[in-house]
């Protein structure tokens, strides 16, 4: 519960900084990705900003030299360098626009590739595990799995604002020279288009982080319906009708929700328009009237006319990016709360590294409740010491499983201790400490990468089966039928060689046999692997004399050869001993071994 809390704090007290805040931290931070690109990007932006406003003046004063009639001698020569210069804008605008759009996309992509890097570091530095288990986690981690489209739209939101912000200020001077007014009266008309865009922007963040959830679901559902563990049970269970139909409900439902939004933004965008056209034509009646006088020239008459559309546009553009950038800010808010989440487990003391080789493990008095309160362990107390084979046994929701994840420190107690040679897990440093131990877990992976880079990870360029003193867990048949050996790609996401299950849970036992460890925990290794084969698995676990084995499972059968068994019951442990001794003095351990024999009979 505490972890819970705690991220929806942090997110909360994001959510509550000022939208300009968010939005220029977020800047900032694409900024310091790549300064120099960024920094050209908003050079780009100023020159896409004045170059539009230099033609218009050069076009100004060429209508008002033809008007005027004197195209003769030095006239025509002027007016053909007055010609050219303002074909050179017209050639630089499309040049800027071409640059800057290059700028902005390479900038974008250098940002996108460092906070996606910022991003993953992040998720494999916590050492507790509880963060993983948590729903406020994965709508937090949802939002910035997505990194380039909004990085990409804030580097290019950036540079228009300053490239309207230039112009805009640039045109309402130009406006201003030919009366006060007509500046102030033309942003007045915007005003009602502003305030549409703004709150059409309003509904739509809103209704972007409403539909979050929606388009979570649509891609689990797609997801499933396009990988292949799902494929056979969602064709014989009727999954795929199910799915489906939820999916194309989901669909049905954002299409309505952005609908309505769109009539309602149509309907104030088109009275605004109307009201911004009205008040253009009024100032355009003005200085014809003008024209007439001889108080105003031609060329400026062709300069509003050019301008008018311009200038309103580029208050809008300044509204509406402003306004867009309120669906960058959503992600950036998510990022900073992202990247601010503390670990969940107590590191502050956590500085020790155990000294000499591990000799004993000792849970004194342990007990552990989940952040959601579900209680998973009471008063748990044994000892575990080198060359010991310990089986942890009991019925499902035992606690089992709980009590390998506080050995490897996913988690730490909340009540007792859990030491290793007298040291308290919470004084030791959660990676040197994870060197010591390896795993087979239940839900083990499935990794696609080659089977070298599945059993050795990053020292699969160093080791290799054929030079290893490994179980032979996968046998010379498999390995003959993969095409390139230990270097073949495994599972089908990257066109790989796909295995079956017993031959994934043979993968992954071989890892855990290949770390170098001096306590090996594995979890159900045997699930899905042939009965023929379990015995031969079992004792290649247990035959390990000088080293420390912890061994959870629910194949009584095959556990004779541990050392000790544990028997939980509700998060208990209410009876330890060998094998044969627990049969004849436990009734609850004789019960789950004979239910188990009674099947063999």
């Amino acid at each position: 519960m505490k972890e819970t809390e705690s991220e929806a704090s942090s997110l909360e007290d994001y959510k509550n900084k000022a939208h300009w805040r968010v939005v220029l931290r977020g800047a900032a931070t694409v900024w310091r990705a790549d300064p120099l690109r960024m920094s050209l990007v908003l050079v780009a932006a100023l020159a896409d900003g004045f170059v539009p406003v230099l033609g218009l003046l050069l076009m100004r004063a060429v209508v008002d030299l033809v008007v005027s009639g004197g195209l003769s001698g030095a006239g025509g020569v002027r007016l053909g360098l007055l010609s050219a210069a303002w074909l050179a804008t017209m050639v630089g605008q499309y040049s800027l626009s071409t640059l800057s759009e290059y700028l902005a996309e390479r900038t974008s992509q250098r940002a996108a590739r460092i906070l996606s890097g910022r991003i993953m570091d992040k998720g494999l530095s916590f050492a507790g595990l509880a963060h993983f288990e948590d729903p406020a986690y994965h709508d937090l981690s949802g939002w910035v799995n997505y990194v380039f489209n909004p990085v990409n739209a804030l580097v290019y939101q950036t540079a228009d604002l300053v490239k309207h912000a230039f112009q805009f200020v640039s045109v309402a001077a130009v406006f201003a020279a030919l009366d006060w007014w007509i500046p102030l009266a033309l942003a007045l008309s915007v005003v009602p288009g502003a305030l549409a865009s703004l709150r059409t922007a309003d509904a739509r963040a809103k209704l972007d982080e409403d539909l979050k959830k929606l388009d979570r679901k649509v891609m689990y559902l797609r997801g499933r319906a396009l990988s292949a563990q799902s494929a056979k049970e969602l064709r014989i269970f009727g999954f795929d009708r199910l799915f489906r139909r939820q999916a194309f409900a989901a669909f049905r439902e954002t299409d309505e929700r952005n609908a309505a939004l769109a009539r309602r933004n149509l309907g104030r965008q088109l009275g605004a328009t109307a009201f911004r056209v009205a008040a253009a034509g009024g100032v355009f009646l003005y200085l014809a009237a003008r024209v007439r006088t001889g108080a105003v020239s031609a060329g400026s008459l062709a300069l509003f006319l050019q301008a008018i559309f311009q200038f309103s546009s580029s208050v809008l553009m300044l509204v509406m990016v402003w306004s867009y950038t309120r669906f960058g800010r959503e992600f950036f808010l998510r990022l900073f709360a992202y990247l601010a989440l503390g670990d969940t487990l107590d590191l502050s003391r956590s500085t020790r590294v155990l000294d000499g080789p591990l000799r004993e493990l000792r849970f004194e008095d342990v007990s552990f409740s989940y952040p959601s309160g579900a209680k998973a362990l009471e008063g748990v107390s044994f000892t575990l010491r080198e060359g010991d084979s310990l089986a942890l046994v009991g019925e499902n929701g035992a606690g089992k499983s709980t009590i390998v994840k506080l050995v490897a420190r996913f988690y730490d107690p909340t009540g007792g201790r859990v030491l290793a040679n007298g040291v308290d897990l919470r004084e030791l440093e959660p990676r040197a400490w994870r060197e010591r131990l390896s795993a087979a877990f239940q839900d083990f992976c499935k990794f696609e990468l080659t089977l070298a880079e599945n059993v050795f990870a990053d020292e699969a360029d160093r080791r290799s089966l054929a030079s290893e003193k490994l179980p032979d867990l996968l046998g010379d048949a498999l390995l003959a039928k993969l095409p390139e050996g230990e270097s073949t790609m495994l599972g089908t996401e990257f066109g790989g060689r796909e295995l079956s299950g017993g031959q994934w849970q043979r993968v992954a036992l071989l890892r855990a046999f290949a770390k170098r460890h001096e306590l090996l925990m594995v979890d159900e290794p045997t699930a899905s692997i042939d009965p023929l084969e379990e015995a031969a698995v079992f004792r290649a676990i247990l035959a390990r004399e000088s080293r420390m084995t912890l061994l959870v499972t629910h194949r009584l059968g095959s556990i004779r050869q541990a050392t000790r068994v544990l028997v939980l019951k509700s998060g208990r442990l209410v009876a330890e001993g060998a094998h044969d001794e627990l049969l004849e003095r436990d009734e609850y351990y004789a019960t789950l071994w004979n239910s188990q024999a009674e099947l063999y009979r």
